[in-house]
């Protein structure tokens, strides 16, 4: 999902299409569709509330935003891909990265402590490096959310358990 607009002229072309069909449909209001930047859309949404009595530019204008109270369904992409619950989708895996990224973080002090009190051999340096790399790789936005399919989310565990293992080894030789 990440590369979805890397060809954004074919994106643009698509939804113009999309524009030029919505378009043709008829409602009780009129809708235009156009492409448009943030600052165009927060002028916008504001504008009913910059339009409202108002005696002073200086007053707080409040805008009433919609709020939807029904059910959200799971968005599907493909089959068995559902786009769901950041708080109830792989517990576990969380509460391992979690584990995993105070290590690296712990990790980084010792090295830091261990660097300056006597010099690091290199392999303490590369392993700290390797689980770095890894929480970042741990907490990407697909793999944290739960929306990787298993079979990534097993091999970042695989590769998150080698590292902590080459890193806890670095670490006892660090101590010697």
């Amino acid at each position: 999902m990440d590369f979805d607009y890397l060809y954004a002229d074919i994106n643009y072309r698509y939804l113009e299409d999309v524009f030029q069909t919505l378009g043709t449909v008829t409602t009780e209001k009129p809708i235009k569709f156009r492409f448009s930047t943030v600052e165009e859309y927060y002028q916008a949404i504001h504008r009913p509330a910059t339009q409202a009595k108002s005696t002073s530019q200086d007053e707080l204008k409040v805008v009433e935003w919609p709020v939807y109270t029904g059910d959200f369904f799971p968005y599907s992409s493909q089959a068995y891909h559902y786009w769901t619950g950041y708080y109830s989708s792989r517990p576990n895996f969380k509460r391992y990265v979690r584990q995993f990224t105070a290590l690296a973080s712990a990790s980084s002090t010792l090295f830091a402590v261990d660097a300056i009190a006597k010099g690091t051999a290199l392999e303490n340096a590369l392993a700290l490096k390797n689980m770095l790399e890894t929480s970042s790789v741990l907490m990407h936005h697909d793999t944290i959310t739960g929306t990787s399919p298993e079979r990534v989310i097993k091999a970042a565990a695989n590769r998150a358990k080698a590292h902590e293992i080459a890193n806890s080894v670095a670490l006892a030789d660090s101590m010697l």
